[in-house]
């Protein structure tokens, strides 16, 4: 299916099931934020959604409406942005590769974008090796024949049965007019994209821009705005065990600090298909236990009254009644706060599987 088809089918049933669809800002939204893509995810599972849109709709509830003007401009920004556009362009390689590869005219950001394309079409990405070097071998490289000692590496390398070779390929990062995402194309070695990728990344090192911003100045001459904040969230295997990474300019308060890593801590849960807790981080040691209890009971280590018979049996009743001994002594009720355990820990929903038959629950 399409973007368009996926997103119409998954509000047809949205509809279905709870008698209406929210408003086209509302789902226009929340579809630019993942919302299509999250319930596919889920198994076309439209109760992600009403989540999803409920919580939007609770935020916005919070927030109370601003009387519409034109959002201000950072002029010092802009200004920050130009003063390094026009320090990169006195850069001697950016110079070179302009007045080489493009005759000394720059291109429009939609040219640029034509330009990728074509010269990727006539290219071949070049695959690279990497390849363990045997202790011992003696190595002279020859600026006339500087892959002379291969040879030797592989004669070496032919008695080993476990030596590892690896691989990569380059790619140079761009973007296209009116789209939000950057786009990636394979280079080949020594071809102009490859030239490009090297320029841009090292221009994206000295200014702090982004690959694809520095791929498009060294084209089209346009001053890459300066970006204040960037996120990367890196998936682990849960939303506890990821990780979001935030690089920001010192212009920013500590509020908008705050503001950009709510916004990426949501998208991380979005992705990950968790619900998003505002709890305090800090975990006791009782539900930490608890909650690798809880891990072992999933994998069918231990079942319910067997496991809460070993908690009850390391968690002595307290003899002072003000002081709580999280003794349990229903099983259903130390089910549900395993599961709660497990979820404030790492942020994963906590399945149980089906006891056997004839336990008691």
């Amino acid at each position: 299916m399409t973007p368009n088809s996926d997103a119409k089918q998954m509000w047809d049933q949205y509809g279905k099931t709870y008698g209406d669809v929210p408003s086209k800002p509302v789902r226009e939204y929340l579809e630019g934020h993942g919302i299509v893509q999250f319930w596919l995810k889920n198994h076309h599972n439209v109760a992600v959604v009403r989540a999803e849109v409920d919580a939007h709709e609770q935020s916005r509830a919070r927030v109370p409406r601003e009387p519409k003007t034109e959002p201000k401009q950072d002029c010092g920004r802009v200004a920050l942005s130009k003063i390094q556009a026009m320090d990169a362009a006195t850069d001697s390689s950016v110079v070179a590769f302009r007045e080489d590869v493009l005759g000394g005219k720059l291109l429009s950001h939609k040219g640029a974008a034509e330009w990728i394309d074509k010269q990727a079409a006539q290219s071949t990405p070049t695959h690279y090796a990497t390849i363990p070097i045997p202790s011992g071998l003696e190595m002279s490289y020859d600026v006339d024949a500087p892959y002379a000692w291969l040879p030797a590496v592989a004669a070496q390398l032919s008695t080993v049965t476990n030596g590892p070779v690896g691989g990569h390929m380059n790619i140079l990062t761009f973007s296209r007019p009116g789209s939000e995402w950057a786009e990636s194309v394979l280079v080949e070695m020594g071809s102009p994209l490859d030239s490009l990728r090297i320029i841009s990344n090292s221009l994206s090192s000295r200014y702090l821009w982004t690959d694809d911003q520095a791929t498009m100045f060294v084209l089209t001459g346009i001053p890459p705005l300066v970006p204040l904040v960037q996120r990367t969230i890196t998936m682990g295997s849960s939303p506890g065990g990821s990780e979001i990474a935030l690089r920001v300019r010192p212009q920013l308060t500590t509020k908008e600090v705050g503001a950009a890593y709510q916004e990426a801590r949501r998208t991380l849960y979005l992705w990950s298909g968790a619900r998003v807790s505002e709890r305090n981080p800090t975990v006791e040691d009782w539900v930490a236990d608890l909650a690798v209890l809880m891990a072992e009971m999933m994998a069918g280590g231990v079942k319910g009254p067997e496991a809460m018979d070993a908690w009850n049996s390391t968690h002595p009743e307290s003899t002072n009644t003000k002081i709580k001994d999280h003794r349990f002594s229903d099983v259903n009720k130390f089910r549900r706060a395993a599961r709660v355990a497990y979820e404030r820990v790492t942020g994963a929903k906590a399945t149980w599987e089906q006891e056997r038959e004839g336990e008691t629950s």
